[in-house]
Order: structure tokens, then sequence, then C-alpha cells
């Protein structure tokens, strides 16, 4: 996704999306105003019921040569037909330039927002272990953390609307802060 001309990366080197982009193309909202009502009503808004939504999220990470898989019980949630896996290297820390890791990410398409709403319910309400994973389209990205959820796009009506809807909801806390605080 390019946002302001910037692509938006998501990469566990990389800071997640939500802190890439600048007020008016974020909305975030804290696990204390999630219950299992509001999940669900947040992840529908943010995609729309014809939408071609993938879900990419880091399998495993090697350092210093040993293999650490993530348990992310994908098959719990999901409909896995397709599978794709790519190896990302670099650095982790930018204080240690020689320290460079390396993860596979896992790319799975076609994820309906029914799958969605269920993972995002146990990670939210059952404080899963931290999984470093998203879903996205063309238009919008959606990260689900164990203590949030993050919605990024480069329409930035459709983030206005979205704070519309759910002003004195969503979490103010970075907004109009610098994202490197």
């Amino acid at each position: 996704m390019i946002i302001e001309g910037k692509e938006i990366f998501f990469k566990p080197q990389f800071p997640i999306p939500y802190f890439q982009v600048t007020d008016e193309y974020r909305i975030r909202f804290g696990f204390e105003v999630l219950d299992k009502k509001r999940i669900q009503e947040v992840i529908e808004y943010a995609f729309q019921i014809n939408d071609d939504i993938t879900v990419e999220l880091k399998l495993r990470s090697y350092i210093d040569n040993k293999e650490i898989r993530e348990r992310t019980n994908m098959n719990r949630y999901f409909t896995i037909n397709n599978w794709e896996e790519r190896i990302v290297e670099g650095y982790v820390d930018p204080d240690y330039p020689d320290d460079i890791d390396k993860f596979m990410m896992v790319k799975v398409k076609h994820i309906q927002i029914s799958e969605i709403v269920k993972y995002a319910k146990s990670a939210i309400r059952n404080y899963k272990r931290e999984v470093f994973i998203h879903f996205y389209t063309e238009h919008v990205d959606v990260f689900v953390h164990e203590d949030v959820i993050d919605i990024v796009s480069h329409d930035r009506k459709f983030i206005e609307d979205f704070k519309v809807k759910y002003e004195g909801i969503y979490d103010t806390y970075w907004v109009g802060r610098p994202n490197d605080e």
C-alpha cells in the first residue's frame, strides 16, 4: 500500500503500519473497548463483503542459526486453500547493523471476514500470545494484536468516517504525537 507517496511495509524489522502513517490515515481500538460485539462491528466496517482479503503473518524466526516457530494455530480460524512462504532478512535493531535476522512470512489469500472476526475475538479477549499478523486488501490494512486493532488506509475519507462512527471509542493516545515518541 502506498500512502502519501510512501510504501507501507509489514515486516518484523519495521514499525507496524499504524506507526508508518499520520493520523488522517489510521485509527486504533484498544482492548478495553473491544467486546465481542464491537470486534465484529469494527472488522465488518473495515472490510467490504466482496473484498479479496489476504492474511500475512510471521511463521518462523531464525536467530543465531536457530529456528523459532510461532504458535499461530491458523487452521483453527482460517480455511487455507493456498499458502505462500517467503524469507525476509533485515535488521531488527538499527543500533546493531551487523545483527541480521531472518523471518519466514506466510501469506494466505481469500480470507473471509467471518474468519478474521473469529481470530480477532480469540486473540483479544483471550489475550493470546503475540502473533505478528495483519489482514489487508488494496485499500485497507488491519493489524490485530492481543491488545489493539489498528486500521490503516490510503483513503482519508474512509478513516474520517470511521472516526466519526466511533468517536469517543477509538484510542486517541497517539493522535497528534510523533510516531517515534
